[in-house]
């Protein structure tokens, strides 16, 4: 037996299938390269960052161990967060349960609540909310960092973060 030939010819269909992914191609590669107007750079604003450490212990903490207007570094990055604009040191509370099971407020001994707020540069990430971001890292409020106040270094949690 012989094998035969089998012979490929084009017709009209597949010349406009040919052409239509040409121009589907072109058209594509032609939006996506075109800019539909100039996007703005994010606005830079001025923010208030207000930071919490759940607990400092008296014994390794002076007073005038950090001060207003010292540089906060975030440790991660090594990023500028901002200068401290006030310190405020608070009793800590601790929660106990009673025998009754009724929760009290008890005072931790030797140890206090420190505040720290921050005035900085930054962008936020949306009108409404969602973080901050600075120096190319998002922060967000309830979430803790490790940040470098002086030579001191802190894990503290945001709690406020307003537009100045």
């Amino acid at each position: 037996m012989e094998k035969q030939k089998k012979k490929t010819r084009f017709n009209i269909i597949d010349l406009a299938i040919i052409v239509i992914v040409i121009a589907v191609g072109v058209f594509g590669i032609q939006r996506y390269l075109s800019s539909r107007g100039a996007v703005e750079p994010p606005k830079r604003s001025k923010y208030i960052m207000v930071l919490d450490n759940v607990e400092i212990f008296d014994d390794t903490f002076e007073n005038g161990k950090i001060n207003v207007g010292d540089r906060a570094i975030e440790r991660t990055v090594n990023g500028f967060l901002g200068r401290v604009t006030k310190i405020e040191k608070e009793p800590s509370w601790s929660f106990s349960t009673t025998a009754e099971g009724e929760m009290l407020e008890v005072p931790r001994p030797r140890s206090s609540r420190l505040i720290v707020t921050l005035e900085g540069e930054g962008v936020f990430a949306r009108e409404d909310g969602g973080g901050l971001i600075v120096n190319g890292m998002q922060f967000v409020c309830n979430k803790a960092y490790e940040v470098v106040i002086a030579d001191s270094i802190f894990w503290l949690r945001i709690v406020e973060l307003n537009r100045e």
